[in-house]
């Protein structure tokens, strides 16, 4: 669906980044989760959730770590297998 030739009247329409962070909590809560490692990728649509995450949520998830995401360049800022063992 991202191929706009093929697809040139389908828009997408993404949540708000208020109701993403309200969910990851919703599931957080549910799994009984206090810490997680964030991989995110290099947009402001992530920034933003991780913004809303830090400055409503601080008292139900710590936030350990962040993964950054490049998307320009398809790749991590760091060794990812070195990192998740």
């Amino acid at each position: 669906l991202s191929n706009r030739q093929a697809y040139p009247t389908f828009y997408r329409i993404a949540p708000s980044d208020e109701l993403l962070a309200a969910a990851i909590i919703k599931l957080f809560e549910h799994f009984n989760w206090r810490t997680c490692v964030l991989i995110l990728s290099n947009e402001d649509y992530s920034y933003d959730g991780v913004r809303i995450l830090r400055e409503r949520y601080q008292q139900k998830l710590m936030i350990i770590d962040q993964i950054l995401f490049n998307t320009h360049e398809n790749a991590f800022n760091v060794n990812l297998t070195q990192i998740l063992n």
